[in-house]
C-alpha cells in the first residue's frame, strides 16, 4: 500500500458547551464586579484621606491662631503702651472682612479673626488660613479682654463665654464648614458661615443634636486659665522690676503687713510706680506679697494658686507649678 493512498481525516475544532459559556460570562460579570467595587472603595479612600488631610489642617491651623492669641494677651502692654489694656487683653473683632479689627467694640463682641493686627510693635500676623476659600476663621472675646473700648482684665476676672454650657471661657475660635443651602456667601452676615448656637455671643456649641447634617463648624476655646497664668507671670515680673529698683535704694525689698519697719516703705506704696495698667487693671488689690528678707519675697493673685518667688540676685521668677 502507498502512503500517498491513506486519507487523514479533518480535525474540528472543540466546541464549548453552553455550560461552559455560561461559566466564562459569569466570570467576566464577577471581575467586572470587582473592577467597579474597587474603584469605588479607592475614590472613598481617596475622599477620606482628604477629609482627613483638611481635618488636621484646620485643627493645625486653629490651634496656631489660638496660642497666637494667648502671646499676644501675654504681651498686650507692649503692644498697647505702659497707659494701654496691659496684659490680658485682646484686639476687637473683624466685622466688615477688611482683615483687621474694628474698635471700638460692643460686649461680648463676635466677627472674623482679624488677619493683621497694627500696634506700637509693628504689624502683627495672627491668621490668613481659609481667606482664599471664604472661609476664615471667626472669633469671639469676653467683655473684660477688650483693649478697645479698654476694660478690666485681671486675676479674679469671671469671663461670661461659654462652650456646650461650660463657663470659664475668655475667647473663642471658629472654623466654619462649607456653605449650606441657607447660607448666602460672600456675606458679613454671622449666620452665613455658622450654624446653631454659635450665630451669638456669649454661648457657643461644637454640635447640634437638632441638625447634625448642616452643622460644619469646628469650635475651641481659650479658657481663664489659659491667658491668667502667662498673664500672672508677666505681672510678677512687673512687681520683680519695682521689688529690685527699691531694693538698689533703700538695701531691702519693701515692708509687707507682717512687719513694721519705718525705713522701710510698704509694698503698695512702692507699686505707685508701677505703670498705669497695673492699677487701672486693679492688679494691686489682686497681688498678696510677703517679704521673706531683704533680698527676696512670694507674690501670689487672687484667683491663681500659682505662688511666685523674686530675689534680687536671680534673674527671672520662679513659679511653685505651671498653671493658674
Amino acid at each position: 500500500m502507498k502512503l500517498s493512498s491513506l486519507s487523514v481525516p479533518e480535525l474540528k475544532p472543540l466546541e464549548k458547551s453552553e455550560h461552559d459559556q455560561q461559566g466564562v460570562v459569569l466570570l467576566l460579570f464577577v471581575v467586572a464586579l470587582f473592577l467597579v467595587s474597587f474603584t469605588l472603595f479607592l475614590t472613598v479612600l481617596n475622599n477620606n484621606q482628604a477629609n482627613q488631610a483638611q481635618n488636621a489642617n484646620i485643627a493645625e491651623a486653629l490651634s496656631s491662631a489660638k496660642q497666637e492669641l494667648i502671646a499676644f494677651a501675654t504681651l498686650g502692654t507692649e503692644h498697647f503702651g505702659a497707659a494701654g489694656a496691659g496684659p490680658g487683653h485682646l484686639f476687637c473683632p473683624d466685622t466688615n472682612n477688611n482683615g483687621s479689627p474694628n474698635s471700638p467694640c460692643g460686649a461680648n463682641p463676635l466677627g472674623r479673626l482679624p488677619r493683621t493686627v497694627t500696634t506700637l510693635l509693628g504689624t502683627r500676623q495672627i491668621s490668613s488660613f481659609g481667606t482664599g476659600v471664604d472661609q476664615t476663621f471667626w472669633f469671639a472675646i469676653d467683655s473684660s479682654l477688650r483693649s478697645n473700648p479698654a476694660t478690666v482684665f485681671n486675676s479674679s476676672t469671671v469671663p461670661t463665654l461659654t462652650v456646650d454650657g461650660v463657663g470659664g471661657y475668655v475667647a473663642v475660635l471658629i472654623a466654619p464648614g462649607a456653605g449650606n443651602n441657607t447660607q448666602a456667601r460672600p456675606s458679613n452676615l454671622v449666620s452665613d458661615y455658622l450654624e446653631a448656637g454659635n450665630t451669638a455671643s456669649p454661648s457657643f456649641v461644637t454640635f447640634d443634636n437638632l441638625a447634625p447634617a448642616n452643622f460644619t463648624d469646628r469650635v475651641i476655646g481659650i479658657r481663664r486659665t489659659e491667658i491668667t497664668t502667662p498673664v500672672t507671670a508677666r505681672v510678677a515680673a512687673e512687681i520683680k522690676t519695682l521689688l529690685d529698683n527699691y531694693r538698689g535704694v533703700s538695701g531691702s525689698y519693701p515692708d509687707d503687713s507682717s512687719f513694721d519697719d519705718p525705713a522701710l516703705l510698704d509694698f503698695n506704696t512702692v507699686m505707685a510706680g508701677a505703670q498705669a495698667w497695673f492699677a487701672a487693671n486693679n492688679w494691686l488689690n489682686q497681688s498678696n506679697y510677703v517679704r521673706l528678707n531683704t533680698d527676696s519675697a512670694t507674690i501670689t493673685f487672687n484667683g491663681c494658686s500659682i505662688t511666685y518667688t523674686v530675689n534680687v540676685n536671680v534673674t527671672g521668677v520662679a513659679r511653685s507649678n505651671n498653671q493658674c
